[in-house]
């Protein structure tokens, strides 16, 4: 048999080099028509939970550089297309593989956005959220009841325009899971607190004193969930300072950097 000499090699090495598929181009560096494409099939499938331009609503707000997610390219193209397991993030199987690489390009442009530039007084803030006792339903860095949402990195996932809608009008933006539950017992107690988790046979909540608590159906006289206005409080009577001062502080939450998603 022929030895194959140093050009023989070399043939060989470029007819594997061809045959191999090209690396993908990070999205980072992908052209401004891809991304421009990326951003109207977002608008059209994304916005609706994620805010227009990515700012944040139902879903996270994604003007941020490191998704915990889908710190790689590949792990973010794979959310785009299917979704994430055990969340409410769904995949969007009606893209095909251009759109999904497009829209996870658009995404990835969002990260180096600038962040937005509030004009409320972040002290002031938090000193009203302190006055208006919103720890009585809500934990910032482990401190309060969890009633309500966790709001230690609001402000890394959720925008200003979700922050203040969240405080003038909640039935309009907050999660309807955290509906006030109204219940009464075999034995003639009530207890009242947000529903966390119910199926067919049980029902848990929070109570009033912070407590996590469940219950059988078959077991209670009476459950109702209340109205959806009773999920939280609403302070559509504050100055417009003042809200613009509570949604600079709640902007300031952002827990460890990139932590949450």
């Amino acid at each position: 048999m022929r030895k194959k000499g140093p050009g023989g090699l070399a043939l060989l090495a470029a007819l594997l080099l061809l045959a191999a598929p090209a690396a993908a181009q990070p999205l980072a560096d992908a052209g401004a028509e891809d991304v421009a494409h990326g951003k109207r099939v977002f608008d059209i499938h994304c916005s609706r939970c994620h805010g227009l331009d990515g700012v944040g609503g139902e879903g996270p707000n994604l003007m941020r550089e490191n998704l915990r997610r889908s710190t790689e390219d590949d792990a973010l193209i794979e959310i785009v297309d299917n979704g994430i397991a055990g969340t409410d993030m769904p995949g969007h199987g009606s893209l095909n593989t251009r759109e999904i690489r497009n829209v996870a390009a658009y995404v990835r442009s969002l990260g180096v956005a600038p962040r937005e530039d509030l004009p409320g007084d972040p002290v002031a803030g938090k000193e009203l959220y302190e006055m208006t006792l919103c720890s009585t339903c809500h934990i910032v860095n482990g401190e309060g009841i969890a009633m309500g949402p966790d709001l230690s990195d609001v402000g890394l996932l959720r925008g200003s325009v979700y922050l203040r809608e969240s405080i003038q009008d909640p039935p309009k933006v907050v999660n309807p899971r955290y509906r006030t539950v109204l219940l009464e017992t075999a034995d003639s107690r009530t207890v009242m607190g947000v529903r966390t988790g119910e199926d067919t046979f049980t029902i848990q909540l929070i109570d009033e004193a912070g407590r996590h608590r469940s219950f059988r159906k078959s077991e209670l006289r009476e459950l109702q969930l209340l109205a959806e206005e009773s999920m939280m409080m609403s302070y559509a009577d504050f100055t417009d300072q003042e809200l613009d001062d509570l949604v600079a502080y709640l902007a300031t939450l952002r827990g460890p950097e990139g932590g949450s998603e």
